[in-house]
């Protein structure tokens, strides 16, 4: 049986940031909280990214609605990565 070094994520666009710059200045409601909660995940991602990348993983990273919109494409990608892993 293979094993393969592989995390897989989804990302709430809200939680994550997603398009960041355009979205922060449309928060209007207790907004010091929020850009810090959300500027904190995006930092926390990027360290745990590389955390994972150091130790040899392929980390893989999809939007909630990329999977809503075509959870297939998102599979086929995961299967076209670990196509690429050696036994």
């Amino acid at each position: 049986m293979r094993k393969y070094k592989l995390a897989i994520f989804v990302d709430g666009e809200f939680w994550h940031g997603n398009k960041w710059k355009e979205k922060k200045p449309k928060i209007k409601s207790n907004t010091e909280y929020w850009i810090k909660k959300i500027e904190g995940n995006i930092t926390r991602d990027r360290l745990n990214n590389r955390k994972l990348k150091d130790q040899g993983f392929t980390v893989l990273r999809f939007w909630e609605q990329a999977i809503r919109k075509d959870i297939e494409k998102c599979v086929r990608r995961i299967v076209e990565v670990t196509e690429t892993f050696h036994p």
